[in-house]
C-alpha cells in the first residue's frame, strides 16, 4: 500500500507529456507572435500615414502663404 502511494506521488512527467506541452506552448506562442507583429506593423503604417499627412499640410500652408503674399502674375 505504501509503495503504491509513493509511486503515485513521485511519478513526475513523462517524455510524451513534456513533448505535448512544448508543442501546445509553441502553437500558442506562434499565434501570439503573429498578433504582436501585426500590431507593430499597423502602428508603423499609421505613423507613416500621419507623417505623410503632416508633410502635405506643411506644403499646402507654404503654397497658400506664397499665393497670398504674391503681388501679381508676371
Amino acid at each position: 500500500m505504501n509503495r503504491a502511494l509513493s509511486s503515485q506521488i513521485n511519478r513526475g512527467f513523462t517524455l510524451i507529456e513534456i513533448i505535448i506541452y512544448v508543442a501546445i506552448l509553441g502553437i500558442i506562442l506562434f499565434f501570439l507572435s503573429g498578433f504582436i507583429f501585426n500590431g507593430v506593423n499597423s502602428s508603423s503604417k499609421i505613423q507613416a500615414w500621419q507623417e505623410v499627412n503632416d508633410n502635405g499640410r506643411f506644403i499646402e500652408n507654404k503654397v497658400l502663404e506664397a499665393v497670398q503674399s504674391s503681388q501679381g502674375v508676371n
